[in-house]
């Protein structure tokens, strides 16, 4: 709280500075005010336009007010400002499988994925592909994930589910028998 003070007055001795009401406008959001918080961003934009994390930050604060779509608006100009960013295209993905737009937000994911996103970017990935139902899609990514955490139980359940819808039942029977030996029985 004291933060949040020392950012407010420093927006009261600076208005016109863009960091400042910036900063101020994330730890709003941070605080549970988004109101206050799309306020200050908004304001940062008028004074510097061209920052793609203050569109991130704008985005945020249109989420917490259920303003879906110009937080979509926010992520897409975020993302025309900085292409190679995994976080705009991981929350615009987010957002696209909150509206229920699977296969669009399974396609900003991978982008994300491919720009150096990290685990959340890959199961929020698989959840869309899960929703789109793409099993092939949900089974490479599955596969992948377990190259990285071979031991990860959620991924090898998902992946015996995945390998029986596409018709590998003997498959979907080792990752089974994989997950009885690592979990003695409580698959």
């Amino acid at each position: 709280m004291a933060t949040l003070k020392r950012l407010q007055r420093a927006v009261i001795k600076n208005p016109k500075s863009a960091e400042c009401n910036y900063r101020y406008g994330v730890a709003c959001l941070r605080q549970g005010n988004p109101q206050a918080g799309l306020q200050a961003l908004q304001t940062a934009l008028t004074l510097e336009s061209s920052d793609p994390e203050v569109y991130i930050a704008i985005g945020k604060a249109f989420v917490a007010i259920n303003q879906l779509a110009l937080a979509e608006r926010a992520y897409r100009l975020s993302i025309q400002r900085l292409p190679n960013h995994p976080e705009p295209r991981f929350l615009l993905g987010r957002l696209l499988l909150m509206r229920n737009q699977p296969i669009p937000a399974a396609s900003q994911l991978r982008l994300a994925l491919d720009n150096g996103g990290n685990f959340d970017v890959r199961n929020l990935l698989i959840v869309a592909l899960e929703r789109a139902g793409d099993t092939h899609g949900v089974l490479h990514e599955v596969e992948a994930l377990l190259e990285l955490e071979p031991h990860n139980l959620e991924a090898m359940r998902l992946q015996a589910r995945t390998l029986q819808a596409c018709g590998r039942h003997r498959a979907a029977v080792a990752t089974l028998k994989s997950l009885v030996q690592l979990t003695g029985g409580d698959v």
